[in-house]
């Protein structure tokens, strides 16, 4: 995005974070500046002008000045958000970033709400959303041209359980070898660690829905079977999918 790469930020106002429930309806009128928003956890769906923007913690957001949206809680959470505004216009519409690293941002959030509690200079607190603003640059970048089919495969056939290094690097026209070279390289993982990513993320939001076994949420997210799904879910998540589920449901009882 050029805006975004000649951004002069003249204000910036507090930090502060959202906790959004599952269920929350909003609407957004006129909104008087710009705000950067991304997902510690949860999911939000944005509409604006009849097309849907997600954030959730794959998904930051720059949010329009004067812009004007339905805001739409799927998944229980928090959201931090860094209002600001700029000498020029950045955008007109919502824009959504890709992030693969999103410690990245809080770590920058963090030490935001840090320096605006101590009251700490105005240049640290402009380089830190400058920071921000680098980072969602930075990730918003292809790892690496050649292997966005691959990406593309990832994302379309997660749910097949064989999905492997060698379909993904022919996808590439690439030898298996390299590709997993490239891919480690623009990544920082293996293509399998990614693909478990995002079957973990997929069951998620599944379980958070309540509506099928575990069995089932095996089964649709590429897990060859339930026994395997349930080892990998806690390996890492720290707890089972049936505990996951639970304390999904135990969250929107509360």
């Amino acid at each position: 995005m050029k805006q975004l790469e000649s951004a002069v930020i003249c204000e910036i106002r507090s930090p502060f974070s959202v906790y959004s429930r599952r269920g929350r309806s909003e609407e957004m009128i006129g909104r008087i500046c710009y705000g950067l928003s991304f997902c510690e956890e949860g999911k939000i769906t944005y509409t604006q002008a009849g097309k849907e923007y997600v954030s959730d913690a794959q998904h930051a957001v720059l949010l329009p000045k004067d812009g004007s949206y339905h805001i739409r809680g799927d998944e229980t959470g928090v959201f931090p958000v860094v209002n600001f505004d700029c000498t020029t216009p950045l955008c007109d519409t919502i824009t959504v970033f890709p992030i693969h690293h999103p410690k990245r941002l809080i770590d920058c959030f963090a030490e935001l709400e840090q320096l605006v509690a101590l009251e700490e200079n105005r240049i640290k607190r402009m380089r830190i959303v400058y920071q921000m603003l680098e980072i969602l640059l930075d990730e918003a970048e292809p790892g690496h041209p050649i292997l966005q089919p691959a990406l593309e495969l990832l994302e379309t056939g997660y749910m097949r359980p064989n999905l492997g290094n060698t379909e993904l690097a022919h996808a590439c026209g690439l030898s298996e070898v390299y590709f997993r070279k490239l891919f480690a390289q623009a990544f920082g993982t293996t293509p399998h660690r990614y693909l478990i990513g995002i079957r973990l993320r997929k069951a998620q939001q599944l379980l958070c829905e309540g509506k099928r076994r575990v069995s089932q949420v095996a089964e649709l997210c590429g897990f060859s079977n339930e026994y395997h799904f349930s080892r990998t879910f806690k390996k890492f998540t720290g707890i089972s999918p049936s505990e996951y589920a639970r304390n999904q449901e135990y969250r929107l009882q509360g």
